[in-house]
């Protein structure tokens, strides 16, 4: 492959892959064996390769690709009637593709006629990702305010699991159930330029070795102060830690803690379909478990100042009068941006199970089809996420985020920019000639 987005001296780059499988039930030792049907094993390995590049801004908020990423170019700056040139990105000759590399193998068995499932496992590794750093301040010159960089290397791997069966399989009556889960470890496992923050919407996040990509990283949270009703925050003392209502004078970068990742530990569904004669019922349950999110419409929800409304039984649990022990601090429409600091305070455990989608429907007769030339006519409604369960519906919102963990819905940004998952109610007709 070539791209034109690297230097003429790094365009290519070399990808392949390789796979094998292995049809064990058919060999002599199991050919006796009744009740398994198949039992094969598969193996595969490959590389990729990635060249896009995108830029964030100063809150985090993903830019348009770079398409010519290792060429430096500078823009006029004139002054005082003296024409002038200053940076508006660094050229970086060296810049190489990003390349991943693909290992899974998996067993696939079906036993007793109605009974089938994989047990696989797979590593992906992306190593010189590509990425944009922003420079220090004091780094920074004329508009170039970073590098395009191959930043380090990626580790996600895991197993996944899926069994089905045909439950019920009978003239007049089908039951058939499907389940998958999926684990996932991601890791960052080389960072040769060091670890470092950034921000995202109010969610701060850390780039270091041996954690997440998406891994939150911000002051933690102390509690309301019962007497004053200031939120406080743990920083460091020395070697211990102490409290403190002063977040902008005393609460620094060295007072974040890890708080977790917003990438799920495991994840997975469960299908159940049924048919009796003509009518047909499916419904899918998904499922999501061990990570965490940045609940930006909670910080909403429970601000009081003017031009937001809140939610009332959100903010029941706030400071009123000095010995109150609550949750939220007090509330101040002049001062609200005291009130309201990042900090773990809004990063929520987000386990949560959602019912994905029910179907019903009813299939006329195929012998009163085949009178009129038609093969089949199928009614049905349906409904997607129409269940939650989880403790974000508590707070009524969505638990379901884009990669970054954060469910801030005012901009169109690809990584948390989504609006939610909408209720969706359907009807219609199937017909078939």
């Amino acid at each position: 492959m070539v791209s034109s987005r690297f230097h003429p001296d790094n365009r290519w780059g070399n990808f392949f892959s390789a796979g094998l499988s292995w049809q064990i039930a058919k060999e002599d030792f199991l050919k006796d064996v009744s009740w398994l049907d198949n039992l094969s094993f598969r193996s595969s390995y490959g590389t990729t390769g990635n060249d896009k590049l995108s830029r964030r801004g100063d809150n985090g908020v993903a830019g348009g690709d770079i398409y010519y990423a290792y060429q430096g170019v500078y823009e006029s700056s004139d002054l005082y009637g003296q024409a002038g040139l200053k940076p508006s990105a660094f050229p970086t000759p060296t810049l190489i593709w990003e390349k991943n590399k693909q290992f899974n193998a998996a067993f696939d068995f079906g036993i007793l006629k109605n009974i089938y499932g994989t047990i696989e496992y797979y590593s992906r590794t992306a190593s010189d990702l590509l990425y944009y750093k922003e420079f220090p301040l004091s780094a920074q010159v004329g508009n170039a305010n970073g590098l395009n960089t191959n930043l380090g290397d990626l580790k996600n791997s895991g197993f996944e699991f899926s069994l089905g069966a045909d439950a019920i399989r009978k003239e007049n009556f089908k039951w058939k159930i499907d389940a998958n889960l999926s684990t996932l470890k991601n890791e960052i496992t080389y960072l040769p330029s060091g670890e470092f923050t950034y921000n995202n919407r109010g969610a701060g996040y850390k780039l270091a070795e041996g954690y997440s990509l998406y891994e939150f990283y911000m002051v933690k949270n102390a509690g309301v102060d019962p007497e004053t009703g200031n939120m406080r925050y743990w920083v460091r003392d020395g070697e211990n830690w102490k409290m403190t209502e002063k977040y902008d004078a005393e609460v620094t970068s060295d007072d974040y803690q890890h708080i977790g990742s917003a990438l799920p530990k495991v994840y997975g569904s469960l299908t159940n379909a049924f048919q009796f004669k003509g009518i047909d019922l499916s419904f899918m349950l998904y499922y999501s478990l061990g990570s965490k999110m940045f609940d930006y419409a909670y910080v909403e929800r429970t601000a009081v100042r003017g031009g937001v409304g809140v939610i009332q039984d959100l903010v029941a649990d706030h400071w009123r009068q000095p010995g109150d022990q609550a949750l939220l601090p007090k509330y101040s429409n002049d001062d609200y941006a005291s009130t309201r600091k990042n900090s773990d305070f809004y990063v929520f455990d987000n386990d949560y199970i959602r019912l994905r989608n029910v179907s019903l429907g009813y299939s006329l007769p195929t012998n009163t089809l085949s009178k009129i030339g038609l093969s089949k006519v199928r009614f049905y409604v349906s409904g997607d996420n129409l269940l939650t369960f989880g403790a974000a519906k508590k707070r009524y919102s969505d638990p379901e985020t884009a990669l970054s963990g954060n469910n801030y819905n005012g901009s169109a940004d690809k990584d948390n920019g989504i609006q939610g998952s909408r209720r969706v109610y359907m009807a219609g007709l199937q017909v078939s000639f």
